[in-house]
C-alpha cells in the first residue's frame, strides 16, 4: 500500500492523507471525526462504501485497545487484592486487642449485646445484632466460654394466631437452640412468652422450663390468665432458687382462676402484670410475703383493703411500687408498719392512703395522684415514721395545676428537712414559701428543685436560685442548690417584663457560672432550667 491514499465520497471534500496528517490509526483527523462524530452520533449520516471500511479498520482497533485495557484493569485488580489481604495480616499481627486481657475483652462483647437478653427464636442472619463469626478466633472462644451472656435467655414464642393455634415446631426448635447453648451449670436468667392452645403451652413449659427450674434465679413469663395453673403446679417445688418472679398475663384470669399459695423461700421481688382480674394470682391471704424485699403490683390498681391485706404481711419490704384505686376517705383501723421500706412508688385515684403507713425508713417517696395533693397526710406520716425524706417527687396524672394548701405544703417541708430533691412541677410554690427556702429557712439540704411557676412566683425563683448556687450562704449550714426547673405557662413569655426576667437569669449564669435555658416543653409550657 502507498504512503498516500485518496478517499472519496458524496461528501463534496476531498480528503487526500498525507503522511504528516495521519491521527491516531493512520487516519486523516477530518476523516476520523466524520466516520466518530458524524455519522457516530447521528443516524441522518450514512457513510460511504469507502468510508465504512476505513470505520471498521478503526473498530478494529479501538477493541484491541478496549481489550488490552481489560486486562491491565484485571491485573492491577488482582495486585490490588492481594495488598488488601496483606494489610489484613498486617494489621491483625499488631491489633490492639490481642494485647487486651480475657475480662475485658468479654466485657466489650457484653457491652456490644446492648446488655439485653438472647432472643429465642434466633433472628435470621441479616437480622442477627451480632454473629459471632465476625469476631476473631481468640475473641469467639473468649465469648463462648462467658456465662455472662448466655445464661439470660428470652424465649418468644407469641405468634398471635389466637388461643386454638397449636403448631409446636417452634418450641422444639427453641429447645434444640437452648440445650446447645445454656450452660450446663450455674445460675440462670430466664424469660417466656407463650400464646396458643393449651397444649403448646404446656409443652412449652414441659421442654424449656422443666429441664432446669432449679437452676432460675430470675424469671419473666407471659402467658394467658387461665394458662397460669400450669407454670403454678411448677413454682414452688421446682424453682428452688428463685429469687426474682415477673408475671404477666396477656388476657383476663377471668376463667381458671387461681392463686400463688406459697411462693418459693428463695424470692425477694415480685412483680406482676395485666388487667385487675391478675389479682387473683395472689389473692389467697397465706402467701408468705414476708421473705418479699421488691414489690410492684402497680398495674392492678387495688382497693386499700385489697392492698392493705398484702402489704401488712411484707415486713422486709425494701421498694415498693403500688396503685390505689379510690384510696381512703377517713383514718382507718387497719395499720400499715414497714420498718425497712425505703422507696415507695404509688399511683392515687382519690383520696389519700397515707393515714395508716408508718416507714421509718422512707428516704424517697414518688406519687402520682388527682386532685387535691394529700400534703398534711403525707407529713403525719413523716412525723409518725421519724423518716429522713431525702426525695420527693409529685405529679398530677392529668398534668393539671394540682391543688395544694399552702399551709400544708410549708408544714410539709418544715417536717422533712433532710430533703434534697424536691420534684414538683405540677404544683405552684407560693411566694412565702419560696422566699423561705431561699434564706435556707426551708430545706436546707435542698440539692435539686423542680416546680411549676406562675407570673408571680416567677421572680423569686429566680431569687431562690441566685441564693442557693452560692457554695457558701453566710450565717447558714445550706447545701448549694445544683439544678432546678421551673415550668410556667407559654403566655407568660409573652408579657412585657418577661424580657427583663431573662436578662436577669443570664446575669446569675455570669456570674455563678451555671448554665441556664430556656426551652419549651409542651403545647403549652415552658420551662427554664439552670445546673
Amino acid at each position: 500500500m502507498d504512503e498516500t491514499h485518496t478517499y472519496r465520497s458524496e461528501h463534496p471534500t476531498n480528503l487526500r492523507l498525507d503522511q504528516g496528517e495521519m491521527s491516531q490509526w493512520g487516519i486523516h483527523p477530518q476523516l476520523h471525526r466524520r466516520i466518530e462524530f458524524e455519522a457516530g452520533t447521528s443516524n441522518h449520516v450514512v457513510l460511504s462504501e469507502p468510508e465504512t471500511t476505513v470505520a471498521k479498520f478503526v473498530l478494529s482497533n479501538a477493541e484491541r485497545d478496549f481489550q488490552a485495557f481489560d486486562i491491565q484493569f484485571a491485573e492491577l485488580a488482582r495486585k490490588r487484592d492481594q495488598d488488601a489481604v496483606q494489610l489484613d495480616r498486617l494489621r491483625a499481627a499488631i491489633a490492639p486487642h490481642k494485647r487486651l486481657p480475657t475480662e475485658i475483652l468479654s466485657f466489650i462483647f457484653l457491652l456490644s449485646t446492648g446488655n439485653e437478653p438472647i432472643n429465642i427464636p434466633l433472628c435470621p442472619e441479616s437480622c442477627a445484632p451480632w454473629m459471632l463469626r465476625q469476631v476473631c478466633s481468640r475473641w469467639r472462644s473468649i465469648i463462648l466460654d462467658d456465662r455472662r451472656i448466655w445464661n439470660d435467655i428470652l424465649v418468644n414464642l407469641e405468634t398471635d394466631n389466637g388461643k386454638d393455634y397449636a403448631e409446636c415446631e417452634d418450641i422444639n426448635r427453641s429447645a434444640r437452640v437452648l440445650d446447645i447453648i445454656l450452660p450446663k451449670s450455674g445460675p440462670l436468667t430466664f424469660g417466656l412468652r407463650i400464646d396458643g392452645s393449651t397444649e403448646r403451652t404446656q409443652k412449652a413449659l414441659e421442654l424449656l422450663l422443666t429441664p432446669f427450674p432449679s437452676r432460675i434465679v430470675n424469671i419473666y413469663i407471659a402467658l394467658y390468665g387461665d394458662r397460669f395453673p400450669m407454670f403454678h403446679a411448677m413454682l414452688r417445688d421446682q424453682f428452688t432458687s428463685l429469687k426474682s418472679l415477673e408475671l404477666e398475663f396477656t388476657d383476663s384470669m377471668t376463667v381458671g382462676r387461681s392463686s400463688i399459695s406459697a411462693f418459693p423461700r428463695s424470692l425477694q421481688t415480685f412483680s406482676i402484670s395485666g388487667d385487675r382480674t391478675s389479682y387473683y394470682a395472689i389473692s389467697y391471704p397465706h402467701i408468705n410475703w414476708s421473705n418479699i424485699t421488691e414489690l410492684n403490683i402497680s398495674i392492678l390498681h387495688l382497693s386499700f383493703s385489697r392492698l392493705h391485706r398484702i402489704l401488712k404481711h411484707c415486713i422486709n419490704l425494701r421498694i415498693c411500687d403500688v396503685s390505689v384505686h379510690l384510696g381512703i376517705r377517713s383514718v382507718p383501723s387497719q395499720q400499715i408498719n414497714l420498718p425497712r421500706l425505703h422507696s415507695l412508688t404509688i399511683l392515687l385515684d382519690h383520696g389519700t392512703i397515707f393515714y395508716p403507713f408508718t416507714l421509718p425508713s422512707l428516704s424517697s417517696l414518688d406519687i402520682s395522684h388527682k386532685g387535691l395533693f394529700p400534703a398534711a397526710e403525707i407529713t403525719a406520716m413523716i412525723q409518725r415514721s421519724g423518716c429522713a425524706l431525702q426525695e420527693l417527687h409529685v405529679d398530677e396524672r392529668k398534668r393539671k395545676v394540682a391543688e395544694c394548701d399552702p399551709k400544708a405544703l410549708g408544714a410539709l417541708f418544715v417536717a422533712a428537712p433532710s430533703l434534697r430533691e424536691v420534684c414538683l412541677l405540677d404544683i405552684v410554690v407560693p411566694n412565702p414559701i419560696l422566699e423561705r427556702i431561699r434564706e435556707g429557712d426551708l430545706l436546707p439540704r435542698l440539692t435539686v428543685f423542680k416546680c411549676r411557676l406562675n407570673a408571680e412566683t416567677l421572680g423569686t425563683f429566680l431569687d431562690v436560685i441566685e441564693r442557693r448556687m452560692q457554695e457558701n450562704i453566710p450565717g447558714t449550714s445550706t447545701c448549694e442548690l445544683r439544678y432546678a426547673t421551673g415550668m410556667f405557662p407559654q403566655d407568660l413569655g409573652l408579657l412585657s417584663d418577661m424580657q427583663s426576667v431573662f436578662m436577669r437569669a443570664t446575669e446569675i449564669e455570669r456570674i455563678h457560672g451555671k448554665v441556664i435555658q430556656a426551652y419549651h416543653v409542651s403545647g403549652i409550657h415552658n420551662a427554664i432550667t439552670v445546673g
